[in-house]
C-alpha cells in the first residue's frame, strides 16, 4: 500500500485488474519460450475487425512413450504461430488448451490498440470450446482441481471476464475435404501438431507458481506485484525489501 507494507488481495474478485496483468505477464513468458521464430502471415488480410486463428493438438504414442504436440497458424489479419512438443503431463486436452491460449495471447495487443476489433478462436475439439466459453465462470478452487493448464485457464478467464464482447471461440469440424483460408490452416495445425509431438526435445517450461512479476504503479515505478505458489497476490514496495 501507500505506507509500504505488504497488502494481499485474491484473484479476479478483489484484484480483477492486477490479476488480470498478472495472467498476461504468465503468458507472455511462455509465448516467448513457444514461439520459434515462426513468423506465419495468414491467408487473409482485410479490413474487417476481426483476428482470426486457429490451432489443434495431437497426442501419440513414440517408442513405447506417450506425447502430445500443438500447432498455432493466423487465418485472418494475423501474424506469428506455434509449434511446439508439451512438456510435463502429455495429454491431448492440455495441447487443445495451450493452443487456444496462445491464440488469444497473441491477439490481445492488437485488440487493446483498437477496442472494435473482435477476436475469433477456432477448435475442433467440442468439449474445449464450451470450456473456453465459460472459463469466465469458473473459481480459482475448479482451475486448481483441474487436470489441465492452470496459468492458461487464469488467462483465459481473465481475459473473458474483461473483455467479455471481443472474445468469441467456435467449434470447427476437422478431417473434411472443405477448402478455404480457415479449413487449409486447420489442416496444416493438424499436420503439424503430429509433426511436434514427435520432437524429443521438449519446449514448454513449468512454471512453479512463485516468478516475481513486476507490474509498475504508475504513479510509484518502486511498487510490484509477486504471485506466491497459494495464488494470492501480494504489493511490494521494492526500496523497503532486502
Amino acid at each position: 500500500d501507500e505506507d509500504g507494507n505488504p497488502r494481499q488481495c485474491f484473484l479476479v474478485r478483489d484484484c480483477e485488474e492486477q490479476s488480470k496483468l498478472v495472467e498476461r505477464e504468465e503468458m507472455k513468458k511462455r509465448e516467448d519460450t513457444y514461439i520459434q521464430n515462426r513468423n506465419i502471415q495468414s491467408e487473409m488480410t482485410n479490413n474487417a475487425k476481426k483476428i482470426v486463428w486457429t490451432s489443434d493438438g495431437s497426442l501419440g504414442t513414440e517408442g513405447g512413450n506417450i506425447s502430445a504436440g500443438v500447432a498455432v497458424r493466423p487465418v485472418q489479419n494475423a501474424q506469428g504461430g506455434l509449434m511446439m512438443r508439451l512438456k510435463g503431463k502429455q495429454a491431448i486436452a492440455k495441447a487443445e488448451l495451450v493452443g487456444a491460449g496462445m491464440q488469444l495471447q497473441m491477439s490481445i495487443d492488437s485488440m487493446k490498440s483498437d477496442s472494435t476489433i473482435q477476436f475469433h478462436g477456432m477448435l475442433d475439439n467440442k468439449g474445449m470450446v464450451q470450456a473456453l466459453q465459460t472459463a469466465h465462470l469458473l473459481t480459482d478452487r475448479q482451475i486448481k482441481r483441474d487436470k489441465q493448464g492452470g496459468t492458461v485457464l487464469r488467462f483465459v478467464r481473465a481475459m473473458n471476464r474483461s473483455m467479455p464482447n471481443e472474445i468469441k471461440w467456435h467449434w470447427i469440424k476437422a478431417h473434411t475435404n472443405r477448402k478455404g483460408p480457415l479449413h487449409n490452416q486447420h489442416n496444416k495445425c493438424d499436420e503439424e501438431a503430429g509433426e511436434a509431438r514427435m520432437n524429443e526435445t521438449e519446449t514448454m517450461p513449468e512454471l512453479n507458481g512463485n516468478d516475481i512479476v513486476e507490474i509498475t504503479d504508475a504513479n510509484n515505478k518502486n511498487k510490484i506485484l509477486v504471485m506466491g505458489k497459494d495464488k494470492f497476490l501480494t504489493m511490494i514496495d521494492k526500496t523497503s525489501q532486502p
